[in-house]
């Protein structure tokens, strides 16, 4: 008799933990994809409407002779000079 009482509650508890991870499963919010994004696209251009946040400027940018890089500014978007320019 005790015997099969031990395998009763070894019985009830897996059943338990089954029913607990059927349960968790179902409602799981699939908080671990956060940040993952099924279009990659999408993620870059929200990235370059933040880097360009207050400016229509577009993202060029060209290289001086020293080495350095200049971008567009201003309201017209001209390129900068660059320092060996100025």
């Amino acid at each position: 008799m005790r015997n099969e009482s031990g395998y009763a509650l070894i019985f009830a508890m897996l059943v338990t933990l089954f029913v607990g991870l059927v349960v968790w499963a179902l409602l799981y919010d699939n908080s671990s994809k956060k940040g993952v994004y099924e279009k990659p696209e999408e993620k870059v251009e929200e990235i370059q409407r933040n880097i360009n946040a207050g400016s229509d400027c577009p993202l060029e940018f060209k290289y001086c002779e020293d080495g350095t890089r200049v971008g567009r500014e201003g309201p017209g978007c001209k390129m900068k000079k660059c320092p060996e320019d100025e």
